[in-house]
């Protein structure tokens, strides 16, 4: 059975992965933020990701979660994993 904190580490983590990207725009405005995709069209003549994905944010919510999760959990790599899996569903719903 899971214990209550891991559920609410778990949660904590998906904030800080999905929020990072946004609070490093705020930050840095369009400072590195080169897009995720470089442009490619896929076969329907739309890009490829939506032009708000960019690789600064996946880098940012990665270093992020991984940091938030050796705080929360002195696991850096559960963070890494929540972070990537958030990715990796955040960029699957905007393909």
């Amino acid at each position: 059975m899971l214990h209550p904190w891991s559920i609410i580490e778990v949660l904590l983590l998906l904030a800080l992965a999905n929020g990072s990207p946004i609070a490093a725009k705020r930050l840095l405005g369009n400072r590195f933020s080169f897009p995720l995709d470089c442009g490619a069209i896929f076969l329907d003549g739309q890009p490829v990701f939506s032009a708000s994905k960019t690789i600064r944010g996946i880098v940012v919510a990665l270093l992020v979660t991984a940091f938030g999760g050796f705080l929360l959990t002195e696991s850096w790599a559960l963070g890494l994993v929540v972070g990537s899996a958030s990715m990796v569903g955040d960029l699957l719903s905007s393909f």
